[in-house]
């Protein structure tokens, strides 16, 4: 017996002892964790702090469309501290692709897709819409030819339509092609008075993506030059997966340059492109499956992020 007790205290012991290792390692990722978070956001604070330049808007073209392309000519990009968020970063952003961003760590591919869209200026390079240089063209106007989609589907307070038909809505907009588009059918007929349903931020009645599509749907009515799409992360139910993917899909068209950041596989390997950036620098661009062949770095930043079994293992 006192063989018996020895044994199932030795084994308490070392189950205790175990658990606390766990415990311990645990607590250490999670302090690695918060200082990268802690320093992220020092970095964002940094890059918001940035003076307003001001401009002779006079002297400045307005743009109220762009047709061809984006291009980004050896650019880099400080904070206000000097510090690089992008450096000597060069690619091309054309309509008819979605083009996905992925970087080893998110405010740099931010800080690429806020330039995209006419936020900030480079310190060095060349920044061109329709080959014209940023510096010739009035910030306001470029911002009207860019939308973001966000994750939370930017949600106010009102009915659904309010919250497709944006006040810049293009003429002759068709919301039931928005609807169609943002895959957003299945979401009005669960909604008591459907595009007349009042709905707010974080409602819980919009489960899923449903918020996000409604985002998508106003992307759509106002078919803007440039489309950001911050993709919500990955969900358990596929079919809604879909559904979304096929949302964002809607959004690639001839007169429009569509980028993604992604957060699912399916979403990634459906990019025509992918722009990878890390320490600051483009280090690649490529479709899904040439840039899984030929680059050990994307391979594994796919690891981190889109591993299945990663959720489990942590």
């Amino acid at each position: 017996d006192d063989s018996s007790l020895s044994v199932a205290g030795m084994l308490t012991f070392l189950l205790c002892v175990l658990a606390a290792i766990v415990s311990t390692l645990r607590l250490q990722r999670s302090l690695r964790e918060l200082q990268s978070v802690e320093n992220a956001a020092d970095a964002l604070e940094h890059f918001l702090s940035l003076p307003v330049e001001e401009y002779d808007t006079k002297s400045l073209k307005s743009i109220s469309k762009i047709t061809q392309e984006v291009v980004m000519d050896h650019v880099t990009v400080q904070d206000s501290s000097g510090r690089k968020l992008l450096d000597n970063v060069s690619a091309r952003f054309t309509p008819g692709k979605l083009i996905g961003v992925i970087a080893s760590h998110s405010l740099q591919s931010r800080a690429l897709v806020e330039l995209l869209m006419g936020f900030g200026r480079p310190v060095s390079g060349r920044l061109l819409f329709d080959n014209q240089p940023v510096t010739d063209l009035q910030p306001e106007s470029l911002s009207h030819c860019s939308h973001w989609v966000s994750q939370d589907g930017a949600i106010v307070t009102g009915t659904v339509r309010e919250n497709l038909v944006h006040s810049q809505a293009v003429p002759g907009y068709d919301i039931d092609e928005a609807i169609v588009d943002g895959r957003l059918t299945e979401v009005l007929q669960q909604l008591p008075d459907g595009l007349a349903t009042l709905i707010t931020p974080g409602d819980d009645r919009l489960r899923g993506d449903a918020a996000f599509r409604i985002g998508i749907g106003r992307a759509r009515v106002l078919k803007a030059s440039i489309v950001v799409i911050e993709e919500p992360e990955s969900h358990i139910d596929q079919q809604v997966e879909q559904q979304t993917l096929d949302a964002i899909r809607s959004l690639v068209r001839d007169e429009s340059i569509a980028v993604v950041l992604p957060q699912r596989l399916m979403t990634l390997r459906l990019c025509d492109q992918v722009i990878v950036i890390h320490d600051h620098k483009v280090v690649d661009i490529g479709s899904h499956a040439d840039l899984l062949q030929k680059n050990e770095l994307y391979r594994h930043l796919n690891y981190l992020r889109f591993n299945p079994f990663r959720t489990v293992a942590s």
